[in-house]
């Protein structure tokens, strides 16, 4: 008896252990300074890649500058602070195990996913939400990118360019800010709709 426990518990870890190493899916999310992972469209974002058998994390930048937009200085020390809090998280991590990378990022976090997926050489696909006019000055080769035309955070042109440059697949949501957000309320529910459908899309690629 006691040899048939012993030989359960070790099948039961060794099941356990290529469960782990089978999962070569990752997800990493890059929030925005005031919008965090318990908002739309974060949240639904994590829930779908759990649901495709991601593993996910979570970037926290800790305590951040206040009202930085437009004021260069709070924006360049808001992004070394979080820069430093994701160099310290993410540093630990063996992306080497991993066959998909996923960043997904919003607002701030989008300069701090491309340039940690650069200067670590990483080959990373990105889903990217309203990015700001200092994400453009980034290499960004492989993703998807959310903006909202009313989003006065970065040049709705720049954008444009930058994506047609690189490559990357541009989704415009009319008439929607820097939330990706409307001032009607049924029409943000279908657009979240909208946009989730693409985001599991890309995910299951």
């Amino acid at each position: 008896m006691r040899v048939k426990m012993i030989f359960e518990e070790s099948h039961c870890i060794f099941y356990m252990e290529m469960r782990i190493r089978m999962n070569d899916k990752i997800a990493i999310l890059f929030p925005g300074i005031g919008y965090h992972t318990d908002k739309p469209l974060l949240y639904f974002s994590k829930d779908l890649a759990a649901g495709l058998n991601y593993e996910y994390r979570e970037v926290f930048y800790g305590e951040m500058p206040k009202a930085v937009k437009g004021d260069a200085g709070k924006k360049q020390e808001a992004f070394a602070l979080a820069r430093k809090q994701v160099k310290r998280q993410l540093d630990e991590m063996d992306f080497s195990q991993y066959e998909t990378i996923i960043f997904i990022s919003k607002s701030l976090g989008s300069i701090l996913a491309a340039d940690y997926a650069d200067s670590h050489k990483l080959d990373v696909r990105h889903i990217i939400f309203t990015p700001i006019q200092e994400t453009l000055t980034l290499s960004i080769k492989k993703g998807i990118v959310f903006h909202g035309t009313k989003d006065n955070w970065i040049n709705t042109e720049d954008l444009k360019k930058k994506c047609a440059k690189e490559g990357l697949r541009l989704y415009l949501i009319e008439n929607a800010d820097h939330s990706l957000e409307t001032e009607n309320t049924l029409t943000n529910i279908e657009n979240i709709r909208i946009i989730m459908g693409q985001v599991k899309d890309y995910l299951s690629i």
